[in-house]
Protein backbone atom coordinates (compact mmCIF):
# COMPACT_ATOMS: atom_id res chain seq x y z
CA UNK A 1 0.00 0.00 0.00
CA UNK A 2 3.18 2.37 0.64
CA UNK A 3 3.82 1.91 -3.01
CA UNK A 4 1.55 5.09 -4.22
CA UNK A 5 2.95 8.43 -4.00
CA UNK A 6 2.02 9.91 -0.54
CA UNK A 7 -0.91 12.42 -0.34
CA UNK A 8 -1.30 14.45 2.89
CA UNK A 9 -4.07 17.12 3.73
CA UNK A 10 -7.27 16.63 0.97
CA UNK A 11 -8.03 13.19 0.80
CA UNK A 12 -11.62 13.52 -0.99
CA UNK A 13 -14.79 13.42 -0.02
CA UNK A 14 -15.73 9.79 -1.31
CA UNK A 15 -12.05 8.46 0.51
CA UNK A 16 -13.68 10.26 3.34
CA UNK A 17 -16.91 9.08 3.41
CA UNK A 18 -15.54 5.38 2.87
CA UNK A 19 -13.19 5.97 5.95
CA UNK A 20 -16.11 7.27 8.06
CA UNK A 21 -17.95 3.96 7.27
CA UNK A 22 -15.30 1.58 8.41
CA UNK A 23 -14.11 3.55 11.49
CA UNK A 24 -18.36 3.40 11.95
CA UNK A 25 -18.20 -0.04 11.64
CA UNK A 26 -14.62 -1.09 13.44
CA UNK A 27 -16.05 1.19 16.91
CA UNK A 28 -19.68 -1.55 16.70
CA UNK A 29 -17.29 -4.38 16.50
CA UNK A 30 -15.04 -3.27 19.12
CA UNK A 31 -17.57 -1.99 21.80
CA UNK A 32 -21.20 -3.43 20.90
CA UNK A 33 -21.55 -6.19 23.91
CA UNK A 34 -17.99 -5.75 24.95
CA UNK A 35 -18.96 -6.27 28.76
CA UNK A 36 -21.59 -8.99 27.78
CA UNK A 37 -19.42 -12.06 28.73
CA UNK A 38 -17.65 -12.83 32.18
CA UNK A 39 -13.92 -12.89 31.74
CA UNK A 40 -12.28 -16.46 30.80
CA UNK A 41 -9.73 -17.69 32.73
CA UNK A 42 -6.74 -16.13 31.22
CA UNK A 43 -8.43 -12.84 30.99
CA UNK A 44 -9.45 -13.35 34.60
CA UNK A 45 -5.87 -13.32 35.53
CA UNK A 46 -4.54 -10.17 33.99
CA UNK A 47 -7.68 -8.50 35.82
CA UNK A 48 -7.34 -10.14 39.14
CA UNK A 49 -3.32 -9.02 38.47
CA UNK A 50 -4.60 -5.03 37.68
CA UNK A 51 -6.78 -5.11 40.89
CA UNK A 52 -4.06 -5.84 42.91
CA UNK A 53 -1.83 -3.39 41.00
CA UNK A 54 -4.10 -0.69 41.96
CA UNK A 55 -4.53 -1.38 44.98
CA UNK A 56 -0.63 -1.80 46.16
CA UNK A 57 1.15 -1.22 42.18
CA UNK A 58 2.42 -4.53 41.90
CA UNK A 59 0.95 -7.72 40.64
CA UNK A 60 0.24 -9.36 44.26
CA UNK A 61 -1.21 -12.72 44.26
CA UNK A 62 -3.02 -12.03 47.76
CA UNK A 63 -6.81 -9.85 47.62
CA UNK A 64 -8.24 -9.84 50.62
CA UNK A 65 -9.08 -13.41 51.47
CA UNK A 66 -8.21 -14.78 48.33
CA UNK A 67 -5.15 -15.94 46.77
CA UNK A 68 -4.52 -16.30 42.63
CA UNK A 69 -2.58 -19.15 42.50
CA UNK A 70 -2.91 -20.51 39.13
CA UNK A 71 -1.58 -23.93 38.16
CA UNK A 72 -0.72 -24.46 42.64
CA UNK A 73 0.76 -21.09 42.48
CA UNK A 74 3.35 -22.03 39.64
CA UNK A 75 3.53 -18.39 38.66
CA UNK A 76 3.80 -17.01 42.30
CA UNK A 77 6.92 -15.40 43.35
CA UNK A 78 7.18 -14.15 47.19
CA UNK A 79 3.30 -14.12 46.54
CA UNK A 80 3.01 -11.95 43.92
CA UNK A 81 2.51 -13.22 40.13
CA UNK A 82 6.09 -12.84 38.02
CA UNK A 83 5.60 -14.64 35.07
CA UNK A 84 3.55 -12.78 32.47
CA UNK A 85 4.70 -9.50 31.45
CA UNK A 86 2.83 -6.91 33.39
CA UNK A 87 1.82 -3.82 31.14
CA UNK A 88 -1.35 -5.59 31.11
CA UNK A 89 -2.06 -5.77 33.82
CA UNK A 90 -0.99 -2.22 34.92
CA UNK A 91 -3.12 -0.68 31.23
CA UNK A 92 -6.35 -2.43 32.91
CA UNK A 93 -5.83 -1.69 36.70
CA UNK A 94 -6.99 2.37 36.51
CA UNK A 95 -9.70 1.18 34.27
CA UNK A 96 -11.16 -1.71 36.65
CA UNK A 97 -10.10 0.80 39.84
CA UNK A 98 -12.07 3.52 38.52
CA UNK A 99 -15.15 2.35 36.62
CA UNK A 100 -15.60 -0.94 38.67
CA UNK A 101 -15.02 -5.02 38.93
CA UNK A 102 -16.97 -5.78 35.94
CA UNK A 103 -15.96 -7.25 32.60
CA UNK A 104 -16.55 -3.78 30.60
CA UNK A 105 -13.92 -1.67 32.63
CA UNK A 106 -11.26 -4.56 32.68
CA UNK A 107 -11.39 -4.63 28.69
CA UNK A 108 -12.24 -1.30 27.76
CA UNK A 109 -8.88 -0.55 27.58
CA UNK A 110 -7.85 -3.17 25.18
CA UNK A 111 -10.97 -1.99 23.16
CA UNK A 112 -9.26 1.28 23.19
CA UNK A 113 -5.77 -0.14 21.73
CA UNK A 114 -7.98 -1.66 18.67
CA UNK A 115 -9.38 1.93 18.09
CA UNK A 116 -6.15 3.57 17.91
CA UNK A 117 -4.97 0.38 15.75
CA UNK A 118 -7.94 0.51 12.90
CA UNK A 119 -6.95 4.58 13.19
CA UNK A 120 -2.92 4.02 12.50
CA UNK A 121 -4.30 1.38 9.63
CA UNK A 122 -6.84 3.60 8.03
CA UNK A 123 -4.50 6.89 8.06
CA UNK A 124 -1.76 4.31 6.56
CA UNK A 125 -4.02 3.86 3.93
CA UNK A 126 -5.65 7.52 2.87
CA UNK A 127 -1.94 8.64 3.02
CA UNK A 128 -0.22 5.84 1.00
CA UNK A 129 -2.13 7.94 -2.23
CA UNK A 130 -4.02 4.75 -3.09
CA UNK A 131 -6.82 4.47 -4.82
CA UNK A 132 -10.46 4.51 -3.56
CA UNK A 133 -11.08 0.95 -4.67
CA UNK A 134 -7.90 -0.01 -2.65
CA UNK A 135 -9.66 1.71 0.57
CA UNK A 136 -13.23 -0.35 0.00
CA UNK A 137 -11.07 -3.73 -0.37
CA UNK A 138 -9.60 -2.42 3.41
CA UNK A 139 -12.81 -1.59 4.36
CA UNK A 140 -13.80 -5.03 3.35
CA UNK A 141 -10.66 -7.20 5.30
CA UNK A 142 -10.77 -5.30 7.91
CA UNK A 143 -14.57 -5.13 8.85
CA UNK A 144 -15.27 -9.05 8.00
CA UNK A 145 -12.08 -10.32 10.02
CA UNK A 146 -13.34 -10.85 12.90
CA UNK A 147 -10.90 -12.14 14.53
CA UNK A 148 -8.80 -8.81 14.64
CA UNK A 149 -12.10 -7.52 16.65
CA UNK A 150 -12.04 -10.68 18.73
CA UNK A 151 -8.30 -10.41 20.41
CA UNK A 152 -9.28 -6.89 20.90
CA UNK A 153 -11.83 -7.14 23.06
CA UNK A 154 -10.38 -9.75 25.22
CA UNK A 155 -8.88 -7.90 29.18
CA UNK A 156 -5.17 -9.42 27.64
CA UNK A 157 -1.78 -8.69 26.03
CA UNK A 158 -3.53 -9.33 22.23
CA UNK A 159 -4.67 -5.98 22.08
CA UNK A 160 -1.62 -3.99 23.19
CA UNK A 161 0.77 -6.49 21.07
CA UNK A 162 -0.88 -5.98 17.95
CA UNK A 163 -1.28 -1.94 18.01
CA UNK A 164 2.29 -1.57 18.91
CA UNK A 165 3.51 -4.42 16.13
CA UNK A 166 1.74 -2.03 13.66
CA UNK A 167 2.55 1.07 14.99
CA UNK A 168 6.36 0.05 14.92
CA UNK A 169 5.85 -1.11 11.12
CA UNK A 170 4.35 1.83 10.76
CA UNK A 171 7.44 3.93 11.64
CA UNK A 172 9.56 1.46 10.20
CA UNK A 173 7.76 1.65 6.67
CA UNK A 174 7.92 5.64 6.68
CA UNK A 175 10.93 6.38 8.42
CA UNK A 176 12.70 9.19 6.36
CA UNK A 177 15.39 10.01 9.19
CA UNK A 178 13.78 11.78 11.73
CA UNK A 179 14.56 11.36 14.91
CA UNK A 180 11.16 11.60 16.58
CA UNK A 181 10.75 8.21 14.77
CA UNK A 182 13.23 6.12 16.22
CA UNK A 183 12.82 7.45 19.95
CA UNK A 184 8.66 6.28 18.96
CA UNK A 185 9.92 2.63 17.65
CA UNK A 186 12.14 2.36 20.79
CA UNK A 187 8.91 3.22 22.86
CA UNK A 188 6.75 1.05 20.98
CA UNK A 189 9.23 -1.70 21.03
CA UNK A 190 9.68 -1.16 24.75
CA UNK A 191 5.94 -1.46 25.26
CA UNK A 192 5.65 -4.63 23.34
CA UNK A 193 8.33 -6.37 25.25
CA UNK A 194 6.03 -5.53 28.18
CA UNK A 195 3.37 -7.10 26.79
CA UNK A 196 4.59 -10.11 25.45
CA UNK A 197 7.95 -11.24 25.15
CA UNK A 198 7.45 -14.27 22.11
CA UNK A 199 5.18 -11.32 20.06
CA UNK A 200 8.64 -9.21 20.50
CA UNK A 201 11.18 -11.09 19.84
CA UNK A 202 9.64 -12.12 16.52
CA UNK A 203 8.91 -8.84 15.17
CA UNK A 204 12.65 -7.98 16.14
CA UNK A 205 13.96 -10.60 14.04
CA UNK A 206 11.44 -9.70 10.84
CA UNK A 207 12.58 -6.05 11.28
CA UNK A 208 16.43 -7.15 11.67
CA UNK A 209 16.13 -9.47 8.81
CA UNK A 210 14.46 -6.97 6.44
CA UNK A 211 16.60 -4.13 7.37
CA UNK A 212 19.79 -5.79 6.74
CA UNK A 213 18.61 -7.87 3.00
CA UNK A 214 16.59 -3.90 2.11
CA UNK A 215 16.46 -1.04 4.66
CA UNK A 216 19.78 -0.30 5.04
CA UNK A 217 20.01 0.58 1.13
CA UNK A 218 17.53 3.23 1.34
CA UNK A 219 18.12 4.94 5.01
CA UNK A 220 21.26 4.31 7.19
CA UNK A 221 21.23 4.70 11.10
CA UNK A 222 23.53 6.61 12.49
CA UNK A 223 25.06 5.87 15.84
CA UNK A 224 22.69 8.21 17.93
CA UNK A 225 20.12 5.94 16.44
CA UNK A 226 21.56 3.03 17.63
CA UNK A 227 21.77 4.19 21.00
CA UNK A 228 17.84 4.65 20.96
CA UNK A 229 17.33 1.77 20.07
CA UNK A 230 18.78 -0.17 22.02
CA UNK A 231 19.64 1.17 25.50
CA UNK A 232 15.86 1.48 26.45
CA UNK A 233 15.75 -1.85 25.38
CA UNK A 234 18.68 -2.99 27.87
CA UNK A 235 17.61 -0.86 30.78
CA UNK A 236 13.95 -0.89 30.66
CA UNK A 237 13.45 -4.15 29.40
CA UNK A 238 16.41 -5.96 31.45
CA UNK A 239 14.26 -4.34 34.54
CA UNK A 240 11.32 -6.02 33.16
CA UNK A 241 12.44 -9.02 33.21
CA UNK A 242 14.07 -9.48 36.17
CA UNK A 243 11.11 -9.01 38.09
CA UNK A 244 8.60 -11.11 35.34
CA UNK A 245 10.79 -13.57 33.97
CA UNK A 246 9.45 -16.58 33.25
CA UNK A 247 12.47 -18.51 32.24
CA UNK A 248 12.92 -18.94 35.70
CA UNK A 249 9.45 -20.16 36.58
CA UNK A 250 8.76 -22.14 33.54
CA UNK A 251 12.40 -23.58 33.56
CA UNK A 252 11.43 -25.39 36.49
CA UNK A 253 8.21 -26.14 35.66
CA UNK A 254 6.69 -29.43 34.06
CA UNK A 255 6.78 -29.33 30.20
CA UNK A 256 4.28 -30.81 27.87
CA UNK A 257 5.27 -33.54 25.97
CA UNK A 258 7.36 -31.66 22.87
CA UNK A 259 6.18 -32.37 19.38
CA UNK A 260 8.09 -31.95 15.88
CA UNK A 261 9.34 -28.61 15.54
CA UNK A 262 8.12 -29.66 11.42
CA UNK A 263 4.40 -30.44 12.89
CA UNK A 264 4.26 -27.59 14.94
CA UNK A 265 5.33 -25.10 12.20
CA UNK A 266 2.14 -26.84 10.57
CA UNK A 267 -0.41 -26.72 13.23
CA UNK A 268 0.62 -22.90 13.62
CA UNK A 269 0.07 -22.51 9.85
CA UNK A 270 -3.03 -24.74 9.94
CA UNK A 271 -4.35 -22.97 12.75
CA UNK A 272 -4.51 -19.10 12.21
CA UNK A 273 -5.83 -20.45 8.82
CA UNK A 274 -8.77 -21.82 10.89
CA UNK A 275 -9.32 -18.73 12.88
CA UNK A 276 -9.51 -16.67 9.51
CA UNK A 277 -6.08 -14.50 10.21
CA UNK A 278 -6.19 -14.34 5.99
CA UNK A 279 -6.60 -16.31 3.17
CA UNK A 280 -3.46 -18.16 2.37
CA UNK A 281 -4.88 -18.22 -1.67
CA UNK A 282 -4.40 -13.81 -1.60
CA UNK A 283 -1.02 -14.50 -0.34
CA UNK A 284 -0.06 -16.69 -3.00
CA UNK A 285 -2.00 -14.59 -5.54
CA UNK A 286 -0.06 -11.43 -4.36
CA UNK A 287 3.58 -13.69 -4.62
CA UNK A 288 2.48 -14.97 -8.22
CA UNK A 289 1.46 -11.32 -9.30
CA UNK A 290 5.07 -9.80 -8.15
CA UNK A 291 6.99 -13.07 -9.38
CA UNK A 292 4.98 -12.56 -12.94
CA UNK A 293 6.28 -9.03 -13.08
CA UNK A 294 2.66 -7.65 -13.15
CA UNK A 295 3.05 -6.12 -9.73
CA UNK A 296 5.73 -3.73 -9.45
CA UNK A 297 4.98 -3.00 -5.79
CA UNK A 298 7.66 -3.62 -3.42
CA UNK A 299 6.26 -3.85 -0.03
CA UNK A 300 4.27 -6.86 -1.46
CA UNK A 301 6.91 -9.51 -1.31
CA UNK A 302 8.75 -7.72 1.58
CA UNK A 303 5.28 -8.39 3.61
CA UNK A 304 4.76 -12.16 2.73
CA UNK A 305 8.29 -12.67 3.82
CA UNK A 306 7.87 -10.63 7.18
CA UNK A 307 4.90 -13.13 7.27
CA UNK A 308 6.72 -15.93 6.72
CA UNK A 309 9.59 -15.17 8.79
CA UNK A 310 6.94 -14.23 11.57
CA UNK A 311 5.67 -17.44 11.50
CA UNK A 312 8.93 -19.69 11.62
CA UNK A 313 10.66 -17.88 14.28
CA UNK A 314 7.23 -17.97 16.22
CA UNK A 315 6.84 -21.56 15.98
CA UNK A 316 10.50 -22.23 17.24
CA UNK A 317 10.62 -19.51 19.76
CA UNK A 318 7.68 -21.27 21.77
CA UNK A 319 9.03 -23.92 24.17
CA UNK A 320 5.69 -25.75 24.80
CA UNK A 321 3.92 -26.82 22.22
CA UNK A 322 0.58 -28.14 23.10
CA UNK A 323 0.74 -31.81 21.79
CA UNK A 324 -1.71 -32.95 23.69
CA UNK A 325 -4.13 -30.85 22.71
CA UNK A 326 -3.80 -31.00 19.14
CA UNK A 327 -3.35 -27.43 18.28
CA UNK A 328 -1.25 -24.47 18.03
CA UNK A 329 -1.60 -21.39 20.09
CA UNK A 330 -2.68 -19.35 17.65
CA UNK A 331 -2.99 -15.89 20.13
CA UNK A 332 0.88 -15.94 20.11
CA UNK A 333 0.10 -15.32 16.30
CA UNK A 334 -2.51 -11.84 16.56
CA UNK A 335 0.14 -9.64 15.68
CA UNK A 336 0.21 -11.33 11.99
CA UNK A 337 -3.57 -10.29 11.51
CA UNK A 338 -2.99 -6.67 10.36
CA UNK A 339 -0.26 -7.97 8.37
CA UNK A 340 -2.54 -10.50 6.53
CA UNK A 341 -4.91 -7.76 6.00
CA UNK A 342 -2.25 -5.51 4.25
CA UNK A 343 -1.27 -8.36 2.12
CA UNK A 344 -5.07 -9.34 0.95
CA UNK A 345 -5.47 -5.70 0.34
CA UNK A 346 -2.24 -5.52 -1.86
CA UNK A 347 -2.81 -8.71 -3.72
CA UNK A 348 -6.36 -7.41 -4.50
CA UNK A 349 -5.74 -4.14 -5.38
CA UNK A 350 -3.21 -5.29 -7.93
CA UNK A 351 -5.96 -8.23 -9.26
CA UNK A 352 -7.97 -5.19 -9.66
CA UNK A 353 -5.83 -3.14 -11.82
CA UNK A 354 -6.12 -6.19 -14.04
CA UNK A 355 -9.09 -7.35 -13.97
CA UNK A 356 -11.70 -5.94 -11.98
CA UNK A 357 -14.91 -8.74 -11.71
CA UNK A 358 -11.75 -11.50 -10.80
CA UNK A 359 -10.95 -9.11 -7.84
CA UNK A 360 -14.44 -8.20 -6.44
CA UNK A 361 -15.17 -12.04 -6.42
CA UNK A 362 -12.30 -12.95 -4.96
CA UNK A 363 -12.95 -10.33 -2.39
CA UNK A 364 -16.63 -11.15 -1.55
CA UNK A 365 -15.78 -14.88 -0.96
CA UNK A 366 -12.34 -14.66 1.09
CA UNK A 367 -13.92 -11.70 3.07
CA UNK A 368 -17.60 -12.70 3.24
CA UNK A 369 -17.17 -16.71 3.80
CA UNK A 370 -14.78 -19.09 5.34
CA UNK A 371 -14.56 -20.88 1.73
CA UNK A 372 -10.56 -20.08 1.46
CA UNK A 373 -9.36 -20.47 4.88
CA UNK A 374 -10.92 -24.26 4.21
CA UNK A 375 -14.29 -24.23 4.88
CA UNK A 376 -15.46 -27.52 5.39
CA UNK A 377 -12.05 -29.32 5.18
CA UNK A 378 -10.36 -27.39 8.06
CA UNK A 379 -13.08 -25.92 10.35
CA UNK A 380 -17.15 -26.98 11.27
CA UNK A 381 -19.08 -26.30 7.94
CA UNK A 382 -18.93 -23.44 5.35
CA UNK A 383 -19.75 -20.05 7.45
CA UNK A 384 -19.79 -16.88 6.97
CA UNK A 385 -18.05 -15.70 10.41
CA UNK A 386 -19.01 -11.99 9.68
CA UNK A 387 -23.05 -12.96 9.39
CA UNK A 388 -22.20 -14.77 12.89
CA UNK A 389 -20.28 -12.42 14.43
CA UNK A 390 -23.53 -9.69 14.02
CA UNK A 391 -25.85 -12.34 14.87
CA UNK A 392 -24.25 -12.78 17.94
CA UNK A 393 -24.06 -9.21 18.53
CA UNK A 394 -27.81 -8.87 18.11
CA UNK A 395 -28.78 -11.13 20.29
CA UNK A 396 -25.54 -12.47 22.28
CA UNK A 397 -26.08 -15.70 24.42
CA UNK A 398 -24.93 -16.39 27.92
CA UNK A 399 -21.95 -18.22 29.35
CA UNK A 400 -21.70 -20.03 32.09
CA UNK A 401 -19.33 -18.17 34.36
CA UNK A 402 -21.88 -15.11 34.52
CA UNK A 403 -24.34 -17.66 35.76
CA UNK A 404 -22.07 -18.99 38.51
CA UNK A 405 -21.13 -15.91 39.66
CA UNK A 406 -24.69 -14.47 39.98
CA UNK A 407 -25.93 -17.82 42.08
CA UNK A 408 -22.74 -17.63 44.45
CA UNK A 409 -23.40 -13.59 45.05
CA UNK A 410 -27.01 -14.68 45.83
CA UNK A 411 -26.61 -17.85 48.08
CA UNK A 412 -23.14 -18.21 49.14
CA UNK A 413 -22.20 -16.24 52.92
CA UNK A 414 -19.12 -13.97 52.63
CA UNK A 415 -15.82 -15.81 53.25
CA UNK A 416 -17.70 -19.24 52.77
CA UNK A 417 -15.22 -21.52 51.45
CA UNK A 418 -15.46 -22.73 47.98
CA UNK A 419 -13.85 -24.98 45.69
CA UNK A 420 -13.99 -25.22 41.84
CA UNK A 421 -13.06 -27.84 39.70
CA UNK A 422 -11.90 -27.73 36.93
CA UNK A 423 -9.31 -25.03 38.60
CA UNK A 424 -8.77 -22.84 36.24
CA UNK A 425 -12.80 -22.06 36.55
CA UNK A 426 -12.02 -20.85 39.58
CA UNK A 427 -10.83 -17.42 38.54
CA UNK A 428 -13.05 -16.18 36.41
CA UNK A 429 -15.71 -17.07 39.61
CA UNK A 430 -12.37 -15.35 41.82
CA UNK A 431 -13.23 -11.93 39.77
CA UNK A 432 -16.95 -11.33 39.34
CA UNK A 433 -17.55 -13.08 42.60
CA UNK A 434 -14.96 -12.05 45.42
CA UNK A 435 -16.82 -12.83 48.25
CA UNK A 436 -16.47 -16.56 49.22
CA UNK A 437 -12.77 -17.77 50.11
CA UNK A 438 -11.63 -20.19 46.88
CA UNK A 439 -10.36 -23.12 48.44
CA UNK A 440 -7.83 -25.82 47.11
CA UNK A 441 -5.32 -23.80 44.91
CA UNK A 442 -2.08 -25.38 46.57
CA UNK A 443 -0.85 -28.92 47.19
CA UNK A 444 -0.38 -29.71 50.47
CA UNK A 445 2.52 -29.73 51.24
CA UNK A 446 3.69 -26.78 50.67
CA UNK A 447 5.49 -26.26 47.74
CA UNK A 448 7.18 -23.86 48.64
CA UNK A 449 8.27 -21.59 51.54
CA UNK A 450 6.03 -18.72 50.83
CA UNK A 451 3.04 -20.52 51.33
CA UNK A 452 3.46 -21.79 54.56
CA UNK A 453 1.86 -18.66 56.04
CA UNK A 454 -0.93 -19.60 54.50
CA UNK A 455 -4.21 -20.34 55.74
CA UNK A 456 -4.98 -23.91 55.87
CA UNK A 457 -8.48 -23.18 53.43
CA UNK A 458 -6.41 -22.77 50.39
CA UNK A 459 -4.51 -26.39 50.44
CA UNK A 460 -6.42 -29.40 49.06
CA UNK A 461 -7.40 -31.66 51.61
CA UNK A 462 -6.85 -29.85 54.47
CA UNK A 463 -9.83 -28.27 55.21
CA UNK A 464 -13.40 -29.42 54.35
CA UNK A 465 -14.85 -26.58 51.73
CA UNK A 466 -18.22 -25.58 52.21
CA UNK A 467 -19.04 -25.23 49.01
CA UNK A 468 -17.93 -27.50 45.83
CA UNK A 469 -18.76 -25.82 42.46
CA UNK A 470 -18.14 -28.66 39.05
CA UNK A 471 -18.63 -27.79 35.49
CA UNK A 472 -19.95 -30.70 33.46
CA UNK A 473 -17.59 -33.72 33.25
CA UNK A 474 -15.58 -31.78 36.51
CA UNK A 475 -18.51 -33.83 38.52
CA UNK A 476 -17.13 -36.84 38.63
CA UNK A 477 -13.99 -35.64 39.70
CA UNK A 478 -15.57 -33.66 42.60
CA UNK A 479 -17.58 -36.61 43.60
CA UNK A 480 -14.77 -39.11 43.43
CA UNK A 481 -12.71 -36.70 45.93
CA UNK A 482 -15.49 -37.14 48.22
CA UNK A 483 -15.81 -40.64 48.29
CA UNK A 484 -12.05 -40.88 48.65
CA UNK A 485 -12.27 -38.65 52.05
CA UNK A 486 -13.84 -41.63 53.91
CA UNK A 487 -15.04 -39.48 56.22
CA UNK A 488 -18.71 -40.15 57.30
CA UNK A 489 -19.39 -37.03 59.25
CA UNK A 490 -18.15 -34.79 55.91
CA UNK A 491 -21.41 -35.07 53.63
CA UNK A 492 -22.18 -33.06 50.46
CA UNK A 493 -25.39 -32.63 49.44
CA UNK A 494 -26.44 -31.20 45.45
CA UNK A 495 -27.25 -27.55 46.44
CA UNK A 496 -28.56 -26.70 42.77
CA UNK A 497 -27.86 -27.62 39.31
CA UNK A 498 -27.59 -24.58 36.75
CA UNK A 499 -28.75 -25.19 33.70
CA UNK A 500 -26.09 -24.19 31.43
CA UNK A 501 -23.63 -25.59 29.53
CA UNK A 502 -20.05 -25.83 31.23
CA UNK A 503 -17.84 -25.12 28.33
CA UNK A 504 -17.38 -21.76 28.13
CA UNK A 505 -17.52 -20.71 24.54
CA UNK A 506 -16.57 -17.12 24.04
CA UNK A 507 -13.08 -17.45 23.87
CA UNK A 508 -10.96 -15.10 20.99
CA UNK A 509 -10.28 -18.50 19.27
CA UNK A 510 -12.61 -19.08 16.65
CA UNK A 511 -12.07 -23.04 16.80
CA UNK A 512 -13.26 -22.54 20.35
CA UNK A 513 -15.74 -20.18 19.95
CA UNK A 514 -19.63 -20.37 19.22
CA UNK A 515 -21.55 -17.46 18.19
CA UNK A 516 -24.98 -18.91 19.11
CA UNK A 517 -26.39 -20.17 22.50
CA UNK A 518 -25.79 -24.14 22.97
CA UNK A 519 -29.13 -25.85 23.93
CA UNK A 520 -28.07 -29.69 23.19
CA UNK A 521 -26.20 -31.31 26.01
CA UNK A 522 -26.86 -33.52 28.77
CA UNK A 523 -28.51 -32.05 31.83
CA UNK A 524 -27.03 -34.78 34.12
CA UNK A 525 -23.39 -34.44 32.96
CA UNK A 526 -22.87 -31.07 31.03
CA UNK A 527 -24.36 -28.08 33.13
CA UNK A 528 -22.96 -26.64 36.42
CA UNK A 529 -23.51 -28.06 39.53
CA UNK A 530 -23.07 -27.13 43.45
CA UNK A 531 -22.37 -29.03 45.83
CA UNK A 532 -23.31 -28.42 49.52
CA UNK A 533 -21.42 -29.39 52.93
CA UNK A 534 -24.20 -30.95 55.53
CA UNK A 535 -24.26 -29.41 58.02
CA UNK A 536 -22.24 -26.37 57.21
CA UNK A 537 -18.89 -26.54 59.09
CA UNK A 538 -16.99 -23.58 60.45
CA UNK A 539 -13.70 -24.75 58.49
CA UNK A 540 -13.72 -28.42 60.10
CA UNK A 541 -10.22 -29.81 59.43
CA UNK A 542 -10.16 -32.70 57.03
CA UNK A 543 -6.61 -33.75 59.07
CA UNK A 544 -6.45 -34.86 62.50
Amino acid sequence: MHAYPARSGNFGAPRLAVAALILAGALIALFARLGHYALWDDEAGTALSAVGIWRTGDTTALLDHNLVAYESGKDLRNLHERLMPPLPGYLAAPFIGLLGRNAWAARLPFALCGVACVGLMLGWVLRSGAPLSTLIFFGMALLTNISFFLFFRQCRYYGPAMLCSVGMAWLYVRRDGQRWQTVWFSVLSVCLFASNYLNWAALGICVALDYVVWGRTRLRLKTADWTLLILPQAVVGGAVLLIWNPLTILGSAEKFPEVGKLLHLWWCARDITVCEFGAPILVVLGLALCFARRERNPWLPRACACLAIYLVALSLLEQRPPSLRGVAFVRYFAPLIPLLIGISVMALSALYRHSRWAAVILACVAFGTNLLNGGGWLTPGLRSTPLQFAGELIHPPGDPFTVTAQWIEQHVPEQASVWVVPDYATYPLMYHAPKPTYAWQLTWPPAKEEFRQLAPVHFIGQVAPEYIVAFGPATKLAQDSIASWNRPEIQYGLATTIDFFWKDRHRPELFWRTFQPITAYDRNTEAIYIFQLHPPSDERPMRQ
